[in-house]
């Protein structure tokens, strides 16, 4: 059995999917399927399912997802290259 904390939340049609366990994390924004992990041992993210890994800086989870939240709260959907921004 694993040993991991999973989550879903919706905000204005924006589903934000989290997974947390020993290995790492996720966080999935549907849509558009844009992923940030830490899973390759640095946290970075994917604009598209098998895309580029943009490096983002390091952070806790609890704080990047809050910064996600708000991002898609503020914008009613994702705008990749303001969340870049702030994440870089």
């Amino acid at each position: 059995m694993k040993n991991e904390m999973r989550n879903v939340e919706m905000i204005h049609g924006n589903y934000i999917k989290s997974r947390k366990s020993k290995k790492g994390w996720a966080i999935v924004i549907i849509p558009p399927h844009a992923r940030i992990d830490n899973f390759h041992g640095y946290s970075h993210i994917h604009f598209t399912p098998t895309g580029k890994k943009h490096k983002i800086i390091e952070m806790d989870f609890d704080m990047l997802y809050e910064i996600i939240r708000t991002h898609l709260k503020k914008n009613k959907k994702l705008i990749k290259e303001e969340l870049l921004e702030v994440l870089s």
